[in-house]
């Protein structure tokens, strides 16, 4: 399989920019010889999160979904840690401590920003002297909160409940008994069970709480 190397991380303070990256890629992507690209180095999220970002939008021929990235990451600079909260200014869940590095992966008009794909962990980025935004959000479009499930329910059988990557589909994981989970759609006695991931369970095994 004929690939070649593109670079994603800094060397001797020399860094490509997202645009860069892209015409490598859409270059690559026009050449019928070339089957892919190995870019080096991908894991490095938290040092290039720009390039990451640029590198996992980029809509490669044959429909090749890479797991989405987050928009931004924060570390924190105060010494007392920065609050996690359930909801923006909502309740308490914990905190941060300095120098940690969050993902962020949507802010809103107010300036708390999510820190989980579930938008159920929120910490407020406001003010400068208490977290750095290490890459600036504002020219990337922000993901859409998730939509509101349809209901919860509870995971009856005590071997547990598979999940699946489609209704009927492979087997991708395992829910243990007794686990709450929130539904945010139906097909067909199918259940997914994540708002934005392809996360499937039968509604046979699950009991729906009120």
């Amino acid at each position: 399989m004929p690939i070649v190397a593109g670079d994603m991380y800094i060397e001797n303070g020399d860094e490509p920019t997202p645009d860069q990256d892209t015409l490598f890629l859409s270059t690559v992507n026009a050449d019928p010889t070339l089957h892919g690209v190995f870019m080096y180095a991908a894991d490095d999220t938290q040092t290039t999160p720009e390039l990451w970002q640029a590198f996992s939008l980029y809509p490669w021929n044959g429909g090749v979904t890479l797991p989405p990235q987050p928009i931004a990451w924060g570390q924190v600079k105060t010494p007392l840690g920065l609050y996690i909260r359930a909801t923006p200014s909502g309740n308490k869940l914990g905190a941060l401590s300095k120098a940690s590095l969050v993902p962020i992966w949507y802010i809103d008009g107010n300036q708390w920003a999510a820190i989980t794909t579930a938008h159920d962990q929120w910490v407020y980025v406001g003010n400068s002297d208490y977290i750095t935004v290490v890459m600036n959000p504002a020219n990337v479009p922000p993901p859409p909160p998730p939509s509101p499930g349809l209901f919860q329910a509870k995971v009856i059988p005590a071997a547990g409940l598979n999940v699946r990557d489609s209704p009927g589909g492979n087997k991708i994981g395992v829910l243990t008994a007794n686990t709450i989970v929130e539904v945010y759609e139906e097909n067909n006695g199918w259940a997914r069970i994540d708002p934005t991931q392809s996360q499937w369970v039968s509604e046979t095994y699950l009991s729906k709480l009120s």
